[in-house]
Order: C-alpha cells, then structure tokens, then sequence
C-alpha cells in the first residue's frame, strides 16, 4: 500500500460526529513516523506513485455544464469539482474526471447509464439507483463488502466506513454483496392544513391508512368550498408514488402471505422472478387487489383528474389552503416552506401505516417512503487499475464535510447520510426519524408490474378515471407482468454462468 506524506497546511476541515467543525488528520502517518516504523533511513526517497485517472458521475449531486445561474439552471453545482481539487491536492498523482449532470428529465439520465454499461464505457464511480441489484450479481459493480469492514481514513475514531453511514444501500446481492454507498438521503412526507382539519373535526393526526381514509370521509362531509382532502406529489401517476408507497405496502403483505422467506425488506430480484413465475403472486392476489382498491380511493380523494398538473400546480394547491393533506418529497420542503408563509398553520406527519384492522396479514414496515441516492464503483475500476483510488476518494465523498457540500448544494431537502454531517436547520425537524429508521428503498414492484412501463400506467390511469372496472385493469396488469418477467428470466439466464438463478430449483 503507498502511503502518501500530506504537508499540514494542505490538511482539510470537516465536520465530526458530533456535529463541529474540527481539524482533522487523514489516517496515514507522517513521513517521520513512517520511516522510523518501517526502519527506512530519511535520505531514501520513495519511488513517485503512478499518475491515475479516476472518472466519476454522481447523478443529481454532479456539477451542471454551466455555473451560471439561469432560469434552466436554477441551482448551479460547482462542489464536486471543488472536492476534487481539494482531492487532487492531497493526492498529487490522482486525477478526477468529474462528469457533468445530465439534465433530470423523463429518463434521460438512465438512458445516458444504460448506454456506458452497455459498451463498456460506463466512469469509474457511477450514481445508482435500484440497478445495483441487477448490475451487481451481473458484475458490472463492485462488491464493497470487504472495504466496508475496514477503516474509513477520513473518519478518526469510526469502527470501519460501514459505521459511519447511516443506512445502507437497499438493493443487496443474493449473498448479502453490498455494491452501492449512500451519500445522500431523499424522502417523502405528508404535510397537512390544521385548520382545515379543525373545521372537518379531526383533532388527532392519522396514524393508520384506514385512519387515513375516515379523516378524508370527514373532510369531504364537511363540504368545504374548494378544498380537497388529499393528493399526491405531481400527478395520481407518479412512479415514486406507487414505487415506494405502494411496494412499502403490498411488498410487506406480499412477503407475509405468499412468501416462505423473510418477512420484512424489499423481494430480491430473483424472489420477485420466482414468485411470478410460479404464481405464488398475481396482479389477482388479494393483497395486490387491495393496493388497487386503495389506489383508486386516493385518487378519488383528490381533485379532478388532470394529467398535465405539473409538481408547482400541485404545490400551490396546497400553499393556496385547498388540500387537506398534501403527500410531497423533502425535495420541495424548503419552497413550500417560503411559499405557505403565515397564511395558515401547517405541519408535516409520516405516512400512514399499514395495520391489521387495514388488512388481516400486514406486518410492521417502515413507511418512511425514502431512498438513498448510492454511488458505487464499476468493473471499469478493476480492468483499468484504479480500484485502490476509487475506494480511497468514494471513501472521502462519504466522510462529513465532502458529504455536506455535496448533498446541501442544489439540492432542496436532501440530507446527507453520513453521521456527524449536520443537516440543514429547515429541515432538520422534518426528517428526524430518517437517522433513527431503516428507509424501504425503492424497487419496481409497486402495484405488480413495473409502472414505469407507459402501458401499464395506461392501464392504470383508465382504471382510476373509472373508464374500465377492477377486474379488466387487473387482467391486463397480469399479462403486462408476465411479459415483463418472461424478459427478466430471459435476460439473467443469457448472463454469466456464476449469476444465473437455477430455474430447476424454483418450487412453490
């Protein structure tokens, strides 16, 4: 291993767990110490480290192409290129290609993903999401389990880098591999009016979905002009909607009625494969029905169907005193904050849970309805030698102060994942149960097949305007799934021989 000599004014600040700014020392020693350890004499110069060049794209956390603000460029991003230079400085020999954000619109940034991966090409340390669990076992990521057992060097003190984050990245391979670490945590929340509670007689915030729907049933019998009891972020299509709250859901009751396994986290890929494959799970499975029959209720909840309501129309109902509960990311805590004002009192609730009065089978889930933005480090990092640097500079981004600038720069209400990088004091209230909660994560189970899919979310908007019935929308769901998991079984079993799932062995 290269121990590199660090002169003391090129140390850096970051911040501690306990929340200060304080003066740090990276783990290696100084050069005296060194040689007195390893018995070398100080006139004996060591070789010159191999210059290496590290390419790296973070996704949402990247700096934007221009760093002047604009209209189309709101919130321009310079602190990745700020860490890299202060990394280049300690690491003379180490390069950072940073890469720039592509624009966070429709699937822009995936299909950018899907086209390095699919030529080889993809940087060194890429931003994922829920594609780890499919990249990982197929080998295109980094298992980081044994790096994540030892010292992080930029946090004194840590038991190993694992410690120091708060929560791990959702999407495991099928021996518990570990491919992604978060940097930064995004969450979602129910804000809500309380004077129009009063006026419909709600004096205690619901805690159950059941509770939930009874608070609606009042708000609507109190007939208050222009006000609606509930909608969701953007539109009654969002995928993060039905991505996380409803997987959250019908993932947990999933597990509990159908599945011999574990009871709690998100089905695996393979589980997930098996369970349709064999039928174990149909879009006709009464937990799967009753996600649709509460997804249909929600939106009935809300004003009139409009699918050009954009993410600010959606807000501004709420800022303007129109909805009851409001179902919003901490993405928009800070606008909605400035927005609402002192027009009326307001507060922010979890989202309701699941109980057994709700559904016979449900179990304890957290509902926190978050995921963690993860960054993992790619093959590309083994074929071109740079493997030791990768590990070594996603372990910087990960320690308190890197984290901080990267997370609070541009980027609303998220917040960083490391402990002891201190969250910004607006949202600080909001999402006091996210360090102390395992966030669900989220995958494309949702209401059964994955309502990314234009065709299933076709089918799912005529459903819930009512222009077909229950049983016609879940039919073509079946066969839309179906379909998708014959192409998942295909692809895994066209893979690499050591990640293929033994089909044989899939028994009910």
């Amino acid at each position: 291993m290269l121990v590199k000599c660090i002169p003391r004014e090129e140390m850096l600040h970051v911040v501690t767990v306990k929340q200060r700014v304080a003066r740090w020392i990276p783990v290696a020693a100084g050069c005296g110490l060194l040689a007195a350890t390893l018995g070398v004499a100080p006139d004996v110069q060591a070789a010159a480290p191999k210059p290496v060049t590290i390419s790296v794209y973070l996704g949402p956390l990247a700096p934007t192409d221009s760093l002047v603000k604009s209209v189309a460029n709101p919130y321009p991003q310079d602190a990745l290129d700020q860490l890299a230079k202060a990394y280049e400085r300690m690491h003379p020999n180490v390069h950072i290609d940073v890469l720039p954000q592509v624009p966070m619109t429709g699937n822009a940034y995936l299909s950018r993903e899907d086209t390095w991966f699919a030529s080889h090409s993809e940087p060194d340390i890429i931003w994922v999401q829920g594609e780890a669990a499919t990249l990982g076992p197929e080998g295109d990521l980094v298992n980081l389990n044994p790096y994540l057992a030892k010292k992080d060097p930029y946090m004194p003190g840590a038991r190993n880098w694992r410690s120091t984050l708060l929560t791990q990245g959702p999407n495991l391979g099928p021996q518990g591999q570990e491919y992604e670490v978060p940097l930064d945590v995004v969450a979602t929340t129910f804000y809500y009016n309380k004077s129009i509670l009063q006026k419909a007689h709600i004096t205690k915030l619901p805690h159950t979905l059941g509770q939930f729907f009874q608070d609606c049933a009042r708000i609507e019998k109190a007939h208050l002009p222009g006000v609606y009891p509930f909608y969701q972020v953007a539109d009654p299509l969002n995928w993060w909607f039905y991505g996380i709250y409803g997987s959250a859901i019908q993932g947990n009751l999933v597990k509990e009625c159908y599945w011999h396994g574990p009871k709690s986290g998100p089905l695996t890929p393979e589980e997930t494969a098996r369970a349709v494959y064999l039928k174990l799970v149909t879009t006709h499975s009464p937990a799967i029905r009753q996600v649709w029959i509460w997804a249909k209720q929600l939106a009935d909840y809300g004003p009139p169907w409009d699918t050009t309501l954009v993410n600010q129309q959606a807000d501004s109902l709420f800022v303007n005193g129109q909805l009851a509960f409001y179902w919003d990311g901490n993405w928009d805590y800070n606008y909605l904050k400035d927005a609402i004002g002192h027009r009326f009192a307001w507060g922010t609730m979890s989202l309701p849970v699941v109980s057994k009065k709700d559904y016979p089978t449900a179990g304890p889930m957290p509902l926190l309805g978050g995921a963690n933005n993860n960054e993992a480090i790619t093959a590309n990092a083994v074929s071109q030698h740079v493997l030791p640097e990768a590990i070594n500079f996603l372990q910087y981004l990960s320690s308190p102060r890197p984290d901080t600038l990267l997370t609070e720069q541009g980027t609303g209400g998220n917040i960083p994942n490391v402990k002891g990088a201190p969250v910004q004091p607006s949202v600080a209230g909001f999402l006091k149960t996210v360090e102390s909660s395992n966030t669900t994560g989220f995958f494309d189970f949702g209401i059964g097949p994955n309502i990314t899919d234009p065709n299933v979310q076709g089918v799912l908007e005529a459903y819930l305007k009512g222009e077909i019935s229950l049983n016609t929308a879940l039919n073509k769901a079946e066969a839309l799934w179906i379909q998708e998991n014959n192409q998942t079984i295909s692809q895994n079993q066209h893979g690499p021989k050591s990640q293929r799932w033994n089909i044989q062995s899939w028994k009910s």
